[in-house]
């Protein structure tokens, strides 16, 4: 089992949403939207999946959220750090599925 988490801004709370839907048959997905539970406002969104090959599904939704919301950029944030994307390059694209794997990491079951 893998699992990431991810931290996303508040008012790309609609993107947490669609992670959760989409991904909802093939692993497990929790959002929790911390606005007024911590000094700072984010959605986080934990996700286990059996592979790791969820990553490249994660970055896909996202950069289709991007391309129907008009070049919004996204701004993400793991263990790793906080990174904001606009989602157009294929480098981008493979960039963020490097970072949101960096995040990530095996369990036991």
């Amino acid at each position: 089992m893998y699992t990431v988490k991810i931290s996303i801004d508040t008012e790309n709370r609609e993107l947490a949403n669609k992670i959760q839907n989409e991904l909802k048959n093939e692993c497990r997905v929790e959002v929790l939207d911390s606005r007024g539970l911590f000094s700072s406002s984010e959605v986080i969104v934990a996700i286990v999946a059996a592979t790791p090959g969820i990553v490249a599904t994660i970055a896909n939704i996202i950069q289709n959220y991007i391309k129907h919301n008009d070049g919004k950029a996204v701004t993400i944030q793991n263990s790793k750090g906080k990174r904001s994307y606009t989602g157009y390059s294929i480098e981008e694209i493979k960039e963020l599925e490097k970072f949101i794997m960096e995040g990530g990491r095996e369990v036991d079951e």
